[in-house]
């Protein structure tokens, strides 16, 4: 989830005037809070971004306007702004209007609108009293920004502008007011502009569109053929069926806590939602100090849930920022290998918690702001963080998940190309994303509704789940608010790459932004509380039917896909049970179900798995089936059948597993399940440079850097260090690699290291004794060391010390006999001395050790 910090009230707003009178009265009173715009309005942004010219006009009552033209360079609101100087201050609890006239002369949006932002802000801190975006037509129209300001600023510190910073537009704006009513008026004494978007209209051409992506992905043609015991079809068989769950995920936010504490809470859930995701529960900086205690309440909680048949989807594994994760984290903000560490420990423990109970991870939350922790570790850490995900639990779906990207008008290009970059960046580094998650969160600032399906079509080609996981929007307009979800939900509904809509909460009392909850605190709903349930409930469920079969047995329908309950009755027997209905109209292919009025016979047969169905060569797990009595089976393996036709059979190998039961003039067949079986990786240690070196030497040990694998580095036997595909090792010891691909482990052979001692022989002696012509004492030094050679026969003599990295750490001259005292600034290690005199160069080993 997004957090806003440094705002007061901060309230996002797209605001397209209805048609309003030019005499329409702005109310009597107030004090203006800015000194006469026309005078002693200045521009803010070079020419570079944007243009500001006074014009004439002839048909308004206003004779004199602005016009402002940006470029298609300028990437903020607020790299363009015209600024108003300011005659008073504001107060706590002060009414505020803003008002003015505007028209869009040119625009490169495909709606032909401009976007104008309403800003007064404290100039120091730029903390928001009103931040507003307001769509401006293309004829003139007065247009009205009202709010009760939360802060009280005094004139030094009070900015009054509108931010006019997005691509190619020309604006003209007239007659500007910026009125304080201080308490003498409410908000609705005020005039109000009414929130609108583009694709609103009820003949809006989007509509029809959407319905018929609607009946062709989202539903698909059901055939029930109702036999006996011969096979033989029954006619008149009474054949009830009723829709039990979605296949698309409707979801929201909930916490543990008031799940198992309050019962409301917990009714609402299970009427409403086939999905949720705990908000805060399963973030680092809460999961951390949870007790033994509040873990088991989130146990029972998916224990619930489960028992329910409501998914849970887990928010978030990393959120890399020291922001949002526990406090001791930003003590590492310049020793990156102990947040590697530690971000190692968080992935593992969290996954290991939540494995087999949460279908989805976000994995990594809001990177394109929140990217401290890849400053320091490097970008190539996101894939390593996917891949140790995938290590923990081999059958959670992996997400990424940002905001702002359907979100804000939808125009934040950049960002979504960006996003688009990170999600192929991690997958060339063998991460495997999965999913991609737009947040969705809304103020006023309401996209058209044809240009979110223009984003989830550009996201579409990287063959990505696209999941809504944080919808909300805050609006005060009960109206447009209910509009709004209708529209973008039944969009999200029609695209066929989008999986699910998860809302950010549903409760006043349990939400971040509680003007956006579908319930008031009393439990009473609002219009978009009414707009979704419609929608879920009603519009979009398949409703229960009674049908009898034809003289074929046949019972024909159509319906939403999913999990379905059915009953039969016929001839005094009645015969219940489910099946899912999971293919399309789109395919052209019949969801056909064979239902027997014998009691014995299920509606469909299912791969019971015991064990594993990921799992690493020389492992088995075992496929087994309820065979009905008079039933003979047969096992398929990827279409090939098998030898086997026992009920359970052991499994070594990958493969796509169905069984076929044959009996009482029925032919079930299982889904089928997928087995994969996981090579060992080959863990090997590559070294770069000598095993045994000096004080301040070192060598590279490298792994071979396969794509799929994560790593910890062992030494003398206990774990060193982890998801380094290399280490520069410094100290003796033993060093081995676990390689680790999707959880099947290999150590490495043994690495033996040695430092040697500054004593030792290598350590001290010149590298040949017959160069060896001068001597250098002490050696090792402290600070200085003193070079005595009677080879000197001229002066200067050039002095470098090397370093174990070849690299030249000091230079200097000696410039007589007198001068021969050498102070380095180095630090300690293993260096070269070379001399470098008229007769030739000279080495010699030379070690500094305080």
């Amino acid at each position: 989830m997004n957090s806003i910090s440094k705002s007061y009230a901060l309230i996002l707003g797209f605001v397209i005037l209805l048609p309003f009178s030019l005499f329409s009265q702005v109310p009597a009173g107030g004090t203006e809070i800015i000194k006469d715009p026309l005078v002693n309005a200045f521009r803010v942004g070079g020419n570079d971004v944007v243009t500001m010219s006074k014009i004439v006009v002839t048909d308004q009552l206003f004779t004199t306007a602005f016009r402002l033209s940006t470029t298609k360079t300028v990437l903020n609101s607020w790299n363009a702004q015209i600024s108003f100087p300011p005659a008073n201050g504001i107060v706590t609890n002060d009414v505020i209007l803003v008002t003015f006239f505007a028209r869009t002369t040119a625009s490169v949006d495909e709606t032909g609108l401009g976007l104008l932002t309403v800003c007064l802000e404290n100039k120091t801190t730029y903390d928001k009293v009103i931040y507003q975006v307001v769509s401006i037509g293309t004829e003139w129209k007065q247009y009205y920004v009202s709010f009760k300001s939360p802060v009280t600023l005094l004139l030094a510190n009070l900015n009054c502008a509108f931010h006019i910073g997005f691509p190619s537009q020309t604006i003209e704006m007239g007659d500007i007011h910026f009125i304080n009513y201080a308490n003498t008026l409410t908000l609705a004494d005020l005039p109000v502009s009414l929130i609108t978007y583009v694709g609103q209209e009820p003949d809006a051409a989007w509509r029809a569109e959407a319905e018929d992506r609607i009946s062709q992905i989202r539903k698909g043609n059901i055939q029930i053929t109702v036999v006996d015991s011969t096979g033989a079809p029954v006619e008149n068989a009474e054949v009830s069926i009723g829709l039990a769950r979605h296949k698309f995920s409707f979801g929201s936010a909930i916490t543990a806590s008031d799940y198992l504490s309050n019962p409301v809470y917990k009714e609402k859930i299970l009427e409403m939602f086939n999905e949720v995701v705990f908000e805060n529960d399963l973030k680092w900086g809460s999961f951390y100090y949870k007790t033994a205690s509040q873990k088991n309440d989130m146990i029972k909680v998916l224990d619930d849930l489960d028992s329910h048949s409501i998914t849970m989807r887990g928010h978030n594994v990393l959120w890399p920022s020291y922001n949002y994760n526990p406090a001791y984290l930003a003590n590492y903000k310049t020793q990156p290998e102990k947040l590697r560490l530690e971000i190692d420990k968080r992935i593992d423990d969290v996954c290991k918690f939540t494995k087999g109970r949460v279908v989805d991870w976000d994995v990594i939350n809001e990177p394109y702001s929140e990217h401290e922790w890849m400053d320091l570790l490097g970008k190539e850490a996101m894939a390593d963080w996917f891949k140790r995900v995938r290590n923990n639990d081999p059958y959670v779906k992996m997400y990424l998940n940002d905001f702002n990207i359907l979100s804000g008008n939808g125009t934040n290009i950049p960002k979504q190309d960006a996003y688009m970059e990170t999600v192929s960046y991690i997958d060339n580094l063998g991460g495997g994303v999965q999913g991609i998650g737009f947040q969705g969160h809304f103020g006023s600032d309401l996209t058209p509704i044809p240009r979110l399906k223009t984003v989830l079509d550009k996201f579409s080609v990287l063959g990505k789940d696209i999941k809504i996981t944080e919808f909300d929007i805050e609006v005060n307009q009960d109206s447009v608010k209910a509009d709004y979800t209708r529209d973008f939900m039944t969009m999200m509904f029609s695209h066929p790459s989008v999986t699910g809509v998860l809302m950010w909460g549903f409760w006043e009392s349990r939400h971040w932004k509680p003007t956006a909850a579908m319930y008031n605190a009393n439990w009473s709903i609002r219009p978009n509380g009414v707009a979704f349930r419609e929608l879920i409930l009603n519009k979009w469920w398949t409703k229960d039917t009674i049908q009898l079969s034809d003289a074929s047995g046949i019972v024909n329908f159509n319906g939403f896909l999913g999990n379905y309950s059915y009953t039969v009755k016929y001839d005094g027997q009645v015969h219940s049970g489910k099946f899912d209905a999971l293919t399309p109209v789109s395919s052209g292919t019949l969801n056909q179900i064979v239902l027997s009025t014998h009691p014995d016979v299920p509606a469909e047969l299912k791969i019971k798995v015991t064990g594993e169905t990921v799992f690493c060569e020389g492992g088995t797990t075992t496929l087994s089936v309820e065979l009905p009595s008079g039933f003979n089976l047969k096992w398929f393996n990827s279409g090939i059948e098998m030898t086997e036709t026992a009920a359970s059979i052991s499994i070594s190998t990958s493969g796509v597993y169905e069984a076929v039961a044959t009996g009482k003039g029925v032919i079930l067949q299982t889904e089928p399940v997928a087995i994969i079986v996981n090579s060992y990786p080959v863990a090997t240690i590559d070294s770069s440079g000598s095993l045994s070196f000096c004080s301040g030497g070192s060598v590279i040990l490298n792994t071979g850097l396969g794509t799929p694998l994560t790593y910890k580095w062992f030494k003398n036997g206990a774990f060193f260090q982890g998801s380094l595909p290399y280490l520069s090792v410094s100290e003796s010891g033993k060093y081995k690699v676990e390689a680790n691909s999707l959880g099947c482990k290999t150590f490495s052979p043994e690495l033996k290291i040695t430092k040697l001692s500054s004593l030792d022989a290598l350590c001290s002696t010149g590298i040949l004794s017959n160069e060896k012509q001068f001597s250098v004492s002490p050696n090792p030094f402290e600070k200085s060391f003193t070079i005595e050679s009677s080879d000197f026969d001229s002066f200067p003599v050039k002095i470098e010390l090397i370093d174990s990295n070849g690299r030249i750490a000091y230079q200097s001259c000696i410039e007589s006999n007198e001068n021969k005292e050498i102070t380095p600034d180095i630090s300690d290690g293993l260096y070269i001395l070379k001399i470098e005199t008229n007769s030739g160069i000279l080495k010699e080993k030379i070690i500094r050790q305080n």
